[in-house]
């Protein structure tokens, strides 16, 4: 049986299309559900070097345990650089360089003449490989490409060290008949065996999804789908050709078919806007209280009903933050999930909050004293302050010894009621980078102290 990866291309085409804009938390939820139904690779959005793409890459390189964290970066060296220092901690990192290959994309998009294209190409994936073992070049607009010129770029990318190498149907005008001549063309010049070769179809006619799997008989061994982009082959769609008849034709993938429906639909529903009214929604309308009497594995069983999948190391951080709260009041499905999306962005903490005591009244200023752990030893801090909450960041600066530029800080309620949980975020500015910590609790000065320390462990994780 001949394995075929997948690559899923929603995060991508979403960020392309008003209408499918997602917000940070949807995009790492994509990704997760994408990672969970066992896509080999996840394509982000093109790198655009803003403190936004670097804050969601630094995110989803922690998150994503299983497939390939694929990053397209702009067609200059120190593109290629930034994204590399982003998405370098991936358990699996790969660089994407995406080149135009067609006389007339070269001149509007690149700017250059066939002959500098090349030089380009050499040169952008010879530096993406210096810096990653894993580099996929991408032919856009392949398929209206003159055949001499195509066939010297595949080579030019392959002799830079290309790993993977993607020709792209921009347009959507090939046929399912057409695909094999075109593949065998292109890539007439080299050893397909020194490389995994790739497709990339538009799904303008409708036969994308045929043409990616017409391609897999011409020696393709990766093909690019995604979930409700209309001009992208779906990954449904291109899962159930495998399931109903990958063994006839002798083709397999890593794909999770239990899975793949239910996440679909989730991911559907946050693209589209009209279909706001996800499963997860639905699913957190459902009844259920949970208390501090519960164990973990009954608080994992209501965290997978909520439609979510975490490793072990992120249930553990669920439940402590669940433990926590649970002991001052009931657990519902909106507090489960906001806790859950609490853990979901936190960083590998070297600071942990053990305690802390506060005083606060109108007639004498704040003070604070916080006690956090540090490789297994007990720092404590005590200071004085203009409100409870600077008492508080001034108590945890003097256990850190140093003082970071507070940015921005937001709280606001989470759920309704006398006992509403409270979020907060706190901004750090170091170096002159952004770092954004969140905090859950029903007690909002414990909410801020929980985000600035989240906070502070991004910017320790990221100097380690």
């Amino acid at each position: 049986m001949k394995k075929v990866k997948i690559c899923d291309l929603t995060l991508r085409e979403a960020a392309k299309t008003a209408r499918a804009e997602l917000s940070f938390k949807e995009k790492l939820e994509v990704a997760k559900l994408i990672d969970g139904v066992g896509a080999d690779i996840i394509e982000t959005e093109e790198f655009s070097g803003s403190k936004a793409d670097v804050l969601f890459l630094h995110t989803i390189s922690t998150i994503i345990k299983s497939s390939t964290v694929s990053c397209p970066v702009k067609l200059n060296v120190n593109s290629v650089e930034q994204a590399w220092e982003a998405i370098k901690k991936a358990r699996y990192p790969r660089l994407h360089v995406m080149i135009p290959t067609s006389t007339v994309q070269m001149e509007y998009i690149a700017h250059k003449k066939p002959a500098a294209v090349l030089d380009l190409i050499t040169e952008l994936v010879s530096k993406a490989k210096s810096l990653c073992s894993d580099v996929e070049f991408s032919a856009m607009d392949a398929t209206r490409s003159e055949k001499d010129f195509l066939v010297k770029a595949v080579k030019a990318a392959v002799d830079a060290g290309a790993t993977t190498v993607t020709l792209c149907d921009s347009v959507g005008t090939m046929l399912p008949g057409e695909v094999s001549a075109f593949i065998k063309d292109s890539f007439e010049s080299v050893d397909m065996t020194q490389f995994t070769a790739g497709v990339e179809f538009s799904n303008t006619t409708g036969l994308g999804a045929a043409c990616a799997i017409s391609a897999l008989d011409a020696g393709v061994s990766q093909i690019k789908v995604a979930v409700g982009i209309d001009n992208i082959p779906s990954l449904d769609a291109a899962a159930e050709v495998f399931r109903l008849r990958g063994e006839a034709l002798g083709y397999e993938s890593s794909l999770n078919h239990t899975r793949l429906s239910c996440a679909c639909s989730q991911i559907r529903a946050m693209i589209h806007p009209e279909k706001k009214q996800s499963t997860v929604t639905r699913e957190m309308d459902a009844d259920f209280v949970l208390n501090k009497e519960d164990d973990i594995q009954t608080v994992a069983g209501y965290v997978e009903k909520l439609g979510y999948e975490p490793d072990g190391d992120e249930m553990a951080q669920i439940f402590e933050n669940f433990q926590r709260l649970s002991q001052k009041k009931p657990i519902g499905a909106r507090e489960l999930d906001a806790i859950i999306a609490g853990a979901s962005l936190q960083s590998a903490p070297v600071y942990r909050l053990k305690s802390y005591v506060i005083n606060t009244a109108n007639l004498f200023s704040s003070s604070a004293q916080i006690t956090l752990s540090k490789d297994n030893s007990e720092l404590c801090g005590i200071s004085m302050g203009d409100g409870p909450i600077d008492a508080a960041f001034v108590a945890i600066e003097s256990i850190i010894g140093h003082h970071y530029e507070l940015d921005d800080f937001q709280i606001r309620s989470v759920t309704e009621g006398r006992e509403a949980m409270g979020e907060a975020i706190v901004k750090l500015r170091h170096s002159g980078k952004l770092y954004s910590g969140r905090g859950l609790s029903t007690d909002i000065v414990g909410s801020s102290i929980h985000a600035y320390i989240n906070a502070l462990n991004k910017i320790c994780s990221e100097e380690a």
